[in-house]
């Protein structure tokens, strides 16, 4: 897949700082300009619009990726829905679209369990930094260990070993 965001240049992240989104008009013409260009069937045109944080409702962002959609996007990713029922009510209002979720822990959007999510409609679902706060925590524990202590060898069941690590890295 391909994402086409609709967010001044330069972006932010949709949970963090000040957004801005460009023209619907300038972001259907770029999505215009991604179907000519698809050469790939297999290729997913998708468009992220930032307008539930940007132009503050959630039913601006739905009438964002309905003009989307009828420029020929192919899956819609709403960021930021703030609350369960603006959750709810994307899928209602883009029925049989291929929708993204993003749960983000600690993020604006509710965090729900994938049955939960594909019972609502959405079909894919992200979650962009779960594996960075375990990483960076563990990291933590173990900087801390090693200025207290001199050592990981109290970690070391929390750790993969390095018979492990080669096998995952092949």
């Amino acid at each position: 897949a391909i994402f086409i965001e609709d967010q001044v240049w330069p972006k932010r992240c949709g949970h963090t700082g000040v957004k801005e989104v460009v023209a619907a008009t300038e972001m259907t013409e770029k999505i215009k300009a991604a179907v000519r260009a698809k050469t790939d069937p297999d290729l997913l045109i998708m468009a992220r619009t930032d307008a539930r944080s940007a132009l503050g409702s959630i039913e601006a962002a739905i009438e964002r990726a309905k003009t989307y959609l009828k420029a020929g996007a192919e899956a819609i990713f709403i960021e930021a829905p703030q609350t369960l029922e603006e959750m709810r009510k994307i899928p209602r209002a883009l029925p049989g679209v291929t929708l993204l979720v993003n749960m983000m822990e600690g993020g604006k959007t509710p965090v729900l369990p994938q049955k939960e999510l594909e019972k609502m409609g959405y079909k894919l679902i992200a979650w962009p930094i779960s594996s960075l706060l375990a990483t960076t925590k563990m990291v933590r524990e173990v900087m801390e260990e090693l200025k207290t202590n001199g050592t990981t060898a109290r970690l070391w069941d929390r750790m993969a070993n390095f018979k492990e690590l080669k096998n995952l890295l092949d």
